[in-house]
């Protein structure tokens, strides 16, 4: 590995840490990396819980989970005032699905800001081109769940 590709891991190394570190610091949340996990946001209801918890796959290029992880913690950070949480999103019938879809804009554009508030550099491009590709798969599901692959 060249020098410059180390120093770019460690950066993404840097930038994973510092994400857990504000998880944990103000929310409780652990984070978890292992090649067979999906990057996902575990939680029981609309409320921020103890046991909730974050995974993020560590077969993904380490930009990835920095994107991922920053995803991630925007779903938290909208959850941090439920009430306004379950104002946003409030339905549990099938028009949940946009709420799903609307969930996942608004968790991506949070994660970004998240990123601006703790100084982590992002490649905008990469960021948008790995938003889209979550996004598209939503839309798809939105459309029609029965044929929805990942």
């Amino acid at each position: 590995m060249s020098a410059k590709a180390v120093k770019k891991t460690k950066k993404y190394d840097e930038y994973l840490e510092l994400i857990q570190s504000y998880l944990y610091t103000f929310y409780g949340i652990e984070v978890y990396f292992d090649r067979s996990y999906e990057d996902a946001y575990y939680h029981d209801g609309p409320e921020i819980h103890e046991d909730d918890y974050i995974t993020i796959n560590k077969r993904r290029p380490k930009e990835w989970q920095v994107h991922a992880l920053l995803h991630e913690a925007g779903h938290i950070i909208l959850r941090e005032e439920t009430e306004k949480y379950i104002a946003r999103f409030p339905t549990l019938t099938i028009a949940r699905r946009i709420d799903t879809l609307r969930e996942e804009v608004l968790a991506w554009e949070r994660g970004r800001m998240l990123a601006d508030e703790l100084q982590i550099e992002i490649n905008a491009a990469t960021f948008h081109r790995q938003r889209t590709n979550a996004l598209m798969k939503y839309s798809k599901w939105v459309v029609s769940p029965k044929d929805y692959k990942e």
